[in-house]
């Protein structure tokens, strides 16, 4: 049917059509995805807001990678992103575009580690990731008007004779600012661990300073555990896709790395061998104006690594426990005057009808508003979201 055929039953009657709705302002920060294991978050609806992407949980394996604890930002361009290109039965797809090492995610190096194949292709070494598309499981997720909060625990992901502990926490504080706290066991303490962040253009290392640059938008991270850790920037030509466990020479999955696929990463390294390492980034985004981090400080104990900084006018303190409960506190000051302190959630908040008027002081379990078409409304959001994150690389698995 042609449009202009359709146009007056489009128009007709507008002077008694009702006002229009700003479904933004109804939509909260995130929302988790059960049925497809993802979490999206968003500071609001255009251009040039923040929008992110988390990957665990969800009920199936198929149209799936090993990709769990995995985490995507963009930010006026692509700044953390999931690399790589489907070129079926090539080394490169099976070697890394399926797997953890191409991904935002965490790595477990253990030598004669079986290889990992996906539909069928020929099998290729395994770089020391997660070799089950099924098995994370989210533990907690809250969203309010102050910030936006999920707990996964990917342990299941990987395999039983290297890891016994692999879970990530991310923070979301609107507008700009993430924080990223992991803690991973392995069974041996020379199985060393690799913290991954990917990104299409160069980064700048400085220090525990990482920076990079893709559009109009701008990505600072700093790295505060593991203590004297290494960090290293891996790229460019020959290098787009390489990866050498401590135990093998490195191999480059030469693939194509036009456009949106990626060339470099960063990867984070304990200083020294131990069982147990735990990771903490604070990441801050906005445009290429944004010159430096804003201020922060962190101190730890046997059991919980704080962190306290400034996100624009708000100073916010956090902590999370090291052993134990998957948990933490958080608190936020705005102009001297306390609008969040609180515990992190320990369950995943209730889905249905969730928008933005449920309040930071609900019960872990949350307290929702009445009913409306938010959750209609979250399903087209997302799927913008997954179509923009993708963008041409996606295709059915």
């Amino acid at each position: 049917m042609h449009m202009p055929v359709i146009y007056p039953f489009l128009m007709w009657n507008l002077d008694r059509a009702p006002d229009a709705i700003d479904y933004c302002r109804q939509m909260p920060l995130a929302r988790y995805f059960e049925g497809v294991g993802e979490t999206s978050f968003r500071s609001g609806c255009d251009r040039d807001d923040t929008f992110a992407l988390f990957v665990a949980g969800g009920p199936h394996a198929v149209h799936r990678q090993l990709d769990a604890l995995h985490f995507t930002i963009y930010k006026m361009g692509y700044l953390a992103i999931d690399t790589g290109a489907r070129e079926d039965g090539r080394v490169h797809h099976v070697g890394w575009y399926n797997q953890t090492v191409a991904h935002n995610s965490i790595l477990i190096d253990m030598p004669g580690e079986p290889e990992t194949s996906c539909w069928g292709y020929p099998p290729q070494r395994q770089n020391g990731g997660q070799y089950r598309y099924k098995g994370s499981k989210v533990i907690s997720f809250e969203t309010n008007r102050d910030y936006a909060y999920v707990a996964a625990d990917g342990t299941r992901s990987y395999l039983p004779e290297k890891c016994s502990q692999a879970i990530r926490q991310f923070l979301f504080i609107p507008p700009d600012y993430f924080v990223v706290f992991d803690r991973v066991t392995s069974l041996r303490a020379e199985y060393r661990k690799t913290w991954l962040f990917h990104s299409i253009n160069e980064p700048s290392v400085d220090g525990t300073l990482f920076r990079v640059d893709e559009g109009r938008g701008r990505l600072l991270a700093r790295s505060f555990l593991p203590k004297k850790a290494k960090i290293e920037k891996i790229g460019g030509a020959g290098h787009e896709y390489y990866y050498r466990p401590y135990y093998a020479a490195g191999i480059n999955y030469t693939g194509d790395s036009s456009g949106y696929k990626g060339k470099w990463h960063i990867e984070v390294h304990p200083g020294s061998p131990r069982k147990t390492d735990y990771f903490l980034h604070l990441i801050q985004v906005g445009d290429q104006k944004l010159k430096a981090m804003d201020e922060a400080e962190f101190s730890e104990s046997a059991s919980c690594a704080k962190l306290r900084f400034h996100a624009g006018e708000r100073d916010v303190s956090v902590r999370f426990a090291k052993t134990g409960h998957v948990g933490g506190h958080i608190r936020i000051v705005e102009k001297n005057r306390t609008i969040v302190d609180r515990y992190l959630t320990d369950h995943v908040q209730q889905q249905s009808d969730l928008d933005t008027r449920t309040s930071h002081k609900a019960s872990a379990g949350c307290t929702c508003a009445s009913p409306d078409s938010s959750s209609a409304l979250w399903l087209v959001f997302f799927g913008l979201l997954y179509l923009l994150m993708c963008k041409h690389r996606c295709s059915p698995r």
